[in-house]
């Protein structure tokens, strides 16, 4: 049996963590906010699913052998990039739902003749 170099455990090292699901959460939470605030629609039961959906995803994905600023600067790119991502995908939202819903009535218009 073969012992594993720090080399190759920095390989092999993570893929599971609450480090992870930290950022994940974090991450979500800060997508969702996004699109919320931007589309005018979203709920507490939805951030609350949202928030828990990515601290899953984080808590399996998410590395543990990266270290604490390698952590850090997930959960702060992360944020800003699911932030961001969450704004456009709002706003997005709100032009489809609200295409065509700002004309005037053309029969209360009254033009005179």
């Amino acid at each position: 049996m073969r012992e594993i170099s720090l080399r190759d455990l920095e390989v092999v090292a993570g893929g599971f963590g609450p480090a992870g699901a930290v950022v994940g959460a974090v991450t979500s939470a800060a997508s969702y906010i996004g699109h919320a605030t931007t589309s005018g629609e979203g709920s507490i039961s939805d951030f609350i699913l949202y928030t828990a959906g990515g601290a899953v995803v984080g808590l399996f994905t998410g590395g543990v052998g990266g270290g604490a600023v390698r952590s850090i600067s997930q959960g702060v790119v992360g944020t800003l990039v699911g932030y961001y991502t969450g704004v456009s995908t709002g706003s997005a939202a709100r032009m489809v739902n609200e295409a065509g819903t700002n004309y005037p009535d053309p029969a209360g218009l009254n033009y005179q003749k």
